[in-house]
């Protein structure tokens, strides 16, 4: 009964106390939140317990709390409780205890701190400010050793300390790795703890690999307690894992919680998102329910799973089974502190924001040491969720998986994979069809309406249809050559092949970044890359992926070529443009194609000027049939 009336004293005090109290009173317009991250400091008394990273509504983010080892990203190795504007047009954030990354808006990655990490410099000296160190990431996951990040072709790349085998390349070395290795394709997420390393496919399986794992060929499955030195495969319908600690969860596609990756035992249904930390004697565990409900469970050490009640690790007091703190919620994060915004916007949180420095200068939420102690007592944490003033969520965080089944057609290849509703979805692998040429993914089955992977966004379970062209059968022969071209006026030599049929008709075929790099800086220039599992085609802008092999031929003087129907995705659209395929001496693969079919799907003119004799382009007038 004691505890209970000096719980309500302790709400109403938080109450009034926080009704005067803006954190983000010096911070402009940052009042609304799109997403935050915590972290817990690591053996430094001379620090607060945490730091904290919010990214407002304007893609704005912002740090405050510890900031020993330029956490904070500023510049300056002084914590700090009021919130410091750190970079703009960002998209999301992860904090560890001595680093910190950020991805913007453009998909690169920045990162700042101190840790074995720091590839950006040759010793041991902490990064101040964030640093770009890569382009192209969707997703990023950090420990103090490891970082894994997925690109946006849905690769896994890994880089930092090889303990146990993290790096997966096979090697039983201890030794630091500071260039990203690539680990495996169409990754949807991934998980990064001290000693392993999960990752989730597109297509729901879950891979693991590191301490803990290891493959038994006597008993043809995979034990615990040692160390597996490349990823296998754990199990299937997979949405989110959170491996290591005490126990080891796995939420499931149909919104079953399971706890143990060998010998699952099923926890609960409708489940949409888990979070878990490490606690002094067991874990803690919040889990969001599909009707926004927030349940805790586990070690409650300073109050860890917000129920009300302290304990503390000599008390060593567990909440044995799931306990509902919060309504309403959008989704949660737990770390030394912990958080939950609510559908809302509302931010929430618990457990050790209120240690202060050892100057007894101001906590994390921004009330004085008196204040606290008058609120929480001696205990400097919060045992039960209290909201942030001034924090607010402007759009939705919650993430509803969509399943995208594709229709083959008597082909082989991926038949589904999972996608974000309102995200865009990245092209899968091109399926194979014996005597076809796979020709692009439609909405239809009658292969008439394209999807565009830059502008479709899956709203809802779909199916995809893949449209195929019978293959010819046409046998050629491929001789190098140079052909005189006058683009817009100016003469220029291209290296080109030809390819000469049975009949003995003579095609030139070129490569797609000869002609990029021919026409860079005119009115038709285009970009093209490889992105997304496949070639990548953009009209209206600079070549700026250039990679060195332009103007060059293949090695091979005269040889058969295999005949193909190559998809490009011209402006997110599958373009099936006829192509020869020639393997050089080193056996690399180039697509040759018709500059007539080049020049009608990127917009500009090609005609033959017989005088001459030579091609003549025109990047100002569109393609003539």
């Amino acid at each position: 009964m004691k505890k209970f009336i000096k719980l309500i004293s302790a709400v109403l005090a938080v109450i009034v106390a926080f009704s005067c109290v803006n954190v983000f009173a010096s911070a402009g317009s940052a009042g609304y939140i799109k997403t935050f991250d915590v972290a817990n400091r690591n053996g430094h008394d001379k620090c607060c317990a945490v730091n904290i990273g919010v990214v407002d509504k304007n893609d704005i983010l912002w740090m405050w709390g510890c900031n020993h080892s330029y956490q904070l990203g500023d510049g300056i190795q002084e914590e700090c409780m009021t919130p410091v504007k750190i970079m703009e047009d960002v998209r999301s954030i992860v904090l560890e205890d001595n680093v910190c990354a950020a991805i913007k808006n453009d998909n690169s990655l920045w990162m700042w701190g101190n840790s074995r990490l720091n590839h950006w410099s040759e010793d041991d000296k902490a990064q101040k400010t964030p640093l770009k160190v890569m382009d192209n990431v969707k997703n990023i996951d950090i420990d103090w050793n490891n970082a894994a990040v997925i690109k946006t072709d849905g690769t896994l790349w890994v880089w930092g300390y090889n303990y146990n085998g993290l790096m997966a390349n096979g090697n039983e070395d201890d030794d630091n790795y500071y260039e990203p290795t690539k680990i495996m394709d169409c990754v949807l997420s991934v998980e990064v703890e001290s000693n392993h390393i999960t990752a989730i496919k597109n297509d729901g399986s879950l891979w693991a690999w590191g301490n803990r794992f290891a493959y038994q060929e006597d008993y043809k499955g995979y034990i615990e307690e040692k160390a597996a030195f490349h990823p296998f495969k754990i199990m299937d319908n997979v949405m989110q894992a959170s491996v290591g600690g005490d126990e080891d969860l796995i939420l499931k596609k149909d919104g079953t919680l399971w706890k143990n990756l060998f010998n699952p035992e099923k926890i609960m249904d409708n489940v949409k998102q888990i979070s878990k930390q490490e606690g002094s004697n067991t874990d803690v565990i919040a889990i969001v329910k599909k009707d926004d409900s927030l349940w805790c469970w586990g070690s409650n050490d300073f109050g860890w799973t917000g129920v009300g009640s302290y304990g503390f690790v000599e008390d060593g007091e567990i909440i044995n089974s799931p306990t509902k703190i919060l309504d309403n919620v959008a989704f949660v994060n737990l770390d030394v502190d912990c958080g939950a915004v609510k559908k809302d916007g509302s931010l929430w949180m618990w457990g050790l924001i209120g240690v202060t420095d050892v100057s007894g200068g101001m906590t994390v939420i921004g009330l004085n040491e008196e204040d606290f102690k008058d609120t929480f007592g001696e205990s400097r944490a919060v045992p039960y969720p209290v909201e942030y003033k001034g924090f607010k969520v402007n759009l939705e965080y919650e993430k509803i998986m969509c399943t995208v089944s594709f229709e083959l057609g008597g082909g082989t290849g991926t038949t589904k994979t999972l996608c974000a509703k309102g995200e865009l979805l990245t092209p899968p692998d091109n399926p194979y069809r014996d005597g076809y040429y796979f020709a692009g993914w439609y909405k239809d089955s009658s292969c008439t309406k394209a999807w565009n992977f830059d502008t479709d966004k899956v709203n809802s379970d779909c199916t995809l249809y893949a449209k195929w062209l019978p293959k010819s059968t046409v046998t050629v022969i491929a001789d190098p050559s140079r052909q005189n071209i006058i683009i817009d006026g100016e003469e220029v030599v291209l290296n080109t092949y030809i390819l000469r049929d049975a009949q003995g008709f003579d095609v030139n075929f070129v490569k797609l970044r000869d002609v990029a790099y021919l026409l860079n800086k005119t009115k038709a220039n285009f970009n093209v890359d490889w992105r997304n599992n496949a070639i990548r085609l953009d009209k209206r802008k600079e070549y700026t992926t250039q990679n060195g092999a332009e103007l060059t031929v293949p090695t091979v003087v005269s040889a058969p070529t295999k005949t193909s129907i190559t998809p490009v995705l011209t402006d997110g659209v599958t373009a099936p443009l006829e192509a020869f395929l020639l393997i050089d001496d080193n056996g690399g693969g180039h697509n040759y194609f018709k500059l007539r079919d080049i020049g009608k799907v990127a917009g500009f003119n090609v005609e033959w000027d017989s005088e001459k004799s030579c091609i003549v382009v025109t990047t100002t007038e569109s393609y003539k049939e």
